[in-house]
């Protein structure tokens, strides 16, 4: 990817996904709708493949009627050996499907904790979720990123192949190097998940720290998210700096003295590879970090409660960040090698 193409985790993550298939020897091609940007991927090597139309036919029923043949017809023509998802959602079922009739490899990657509890089915309603679960049904593979999303997994689906596997992360050719400490930084989009209520409470405690705030809101804003937005806005300690892009979420990180993560639920945030890669420290509530990945690896300081960050946040000012730099690059060559870990699925299809 482009350092000045404003990228999600998603993108982030599969372009890492793609690297490490690459590097396997694998030819990569990218389904999606016509039109689809294709500018986060400046690969010549990946194909694009464009399939239906985005807002053609009638709402509720397109995606039988319209998409599933068109998606179905797109993949034989193409006939991949794997058909890889990223990022779960109930219209999952549909690509599963058609890898069960097309005999292919279908992968599905559990992109979040909520995925594999009761609160992915609150969001999406019963229907919704019960073609969900035909899709996990369905998987030759179903790839987890975490020990509690394992756990959840193999309960519901004890007969199922599961892999737990960390998430890729392509440090070659970054010139990124860290800065001095300036600034809390804070990084995500504007919803529920992110919890913005908590962030408001700790840049309070913190009246003397400078907080920066990275992102954008999505389309839906709930209440809670909403309100905690606007104080936020008033605080003479916090600075919103917009939507960034690629090579300015790394020079914004290793400017900071620390990334802080508020979320409610994650699965393992991307922007935590992103921040270990230029040296800077994490600091986020232990159900964030399930595999104590952060506390096992010194990569941050966790906290049990939301009200133990703010002295958190202070340990780390007072002692620098020096020595994070060395130790996190160390960390993401030994556990998070793209082609290493695309290695290891393709290993682990080859035995099944």
């Amino acid at each position: 990817m482009d350092d000045d193409i404003p990228t999600g985790g998603a993108t982030v993550q599969t372009s890492n996904w793609i690297r490490g298939f690459q590097a396997n020897n694998y030819r990569v091609g990218v389904l999606g709708y016509k039109g689809i940007d294709s500018t986060p991927f400046t690969d010549k090597n990946i194909d694009f493949i464009e399939s239906f139309y985005l807002n053609k036919g009638i709402r509720i029923l397109r995606n039988i009627y319209y998409r599933l043949p068109k998606i179905f017809f797109t993949i034989r023509i193409y006939d991949p050996d794997i058909i890889f998802m990223d990022v779960p959602g109930w219209s999952t079922v549909i690509y599963a499907i058609i890898s069960r009739i097309l005999n292919k490899t279908f992968i599905l990657r559990i992109s979040n904790d909520m995925v594999v509890d009761n609160r992915f089915k609150q969001k999406l309603g019963i229907i919704r979720y019960y073609l969900f679960y035909i899709s996990l049904k369905f998987s030759s593979v179903i790839l987890c990123q975490n020990t509690y999303q394992a756990k959840n997994i193999k309960k519901k689906f004890p007969q199922q192949k599961l892999l737990k596997i960390y998430n890729p992360y392509n440090i070659d050719g970054q010139k990124v190097y860290p800065g001095e400490g300036k600034y809390v930084a804070w990084i995500g989009i504007f919803q529920y998940q992110k919890n913005l209520g908590a962030l408001l409470n700790i840049t309070k405690q913190l009246m003397d720290v400078e907080f920066r705030i990275a992102g954008k809101p999505q389309e839906m804003l709930d209440e809670g998210t909403n309100k905690a937005l606007s104080e936020l806005r008033t605080m003479n300690n916090v600075i919103f700096v917009g939507f960034l892009l690629k090579n300015e979420i790394l020079e914004f990180l290793a400017s900071s003295y620390c990334l802080l993560n508020t979320s409610h639920y994650e699965g393992f945030s991307n922007t935590f590879l992103e921040a270990v890669s230029v040296g800077t420290p994490i600091v986020t509530r232990r159900e964030i970090d399930p595999d104590h990945i952060i506390e096992r690896n010194d990569l941050g300081l966790v906290a049990e409660y939301y009200n133990s960050i703010p002295e958190k946040i202070m340990k780390l000012i007072k002692s620098g960040k020096s020595q994070y730099y060395i130790r996190g690059s160390r960390y993401l060559k030994k556990y998070h090698n793209p082609k290493a870990l695309a290695n290891k699925v393709i290993l682990n299809l080859e035995k099944a």
